[in-house]
């Protein structure tokens, strides 16, 4: 009895870590980046494209990624306000085109999350984003 009892327990807890764990991954992309309304960014942590740490500076910290749920964003740093459009492949790749330039940004995304996002440049440099 105290057998059964074990493996009905185990296969109990087994089957909420799945599930729980597929719940992560059904999160929309966009609603992660944005939120409902927007969500504002900071670097966190980056690295070179050696993949050694790159030491943030002051100005650095004190920059922000606006990303807004119309697909709007900006950035706001010592030098003034950048905007432009995102848009978002799946949970692989993060575009940023930016307003009145023929400037596009393009993210490989290494890992998303609620609470932080990894971008890779193409130069293989990356950067870790978590939310104000």
């Amino acid at each position: 009895m105290m057998t059964i009892l074990k493996k009905l327990t185990y296969a109990i807890v087994a089957i909420s870590l799945i599930t729980s764990c597929g719940s992560k991954k059904s999160d929309d992309p966009r609603d992660i980046l944005s939120g409902s309304t927007s969500k504002t960014w900071h670097i966190a942590k980056q690295t070179d494209s050696n993949g050694e740490k790159d030491k943030l500076t002051d100005k650095e910290k004190d920059e922000k990624l606006n990303l807004y749920a119309d697909g709007k964003f900006s950035i706001v740093d010592d030098k003034g306000t950048a905007t432009g459009t995102w848009t978002v492949e799946g949970t692989q790749k993060l575009t940023l085109q930016f307003a009145d330039q023929p400037v596009t940004e393009n993210f490989s995304i290494t890992e998303m999350e609620k609470e932080k996002i990894v971008l890779k440049a193409g130069d293989g440099s990356e950067m870790v984003l978590k939310p104000e």
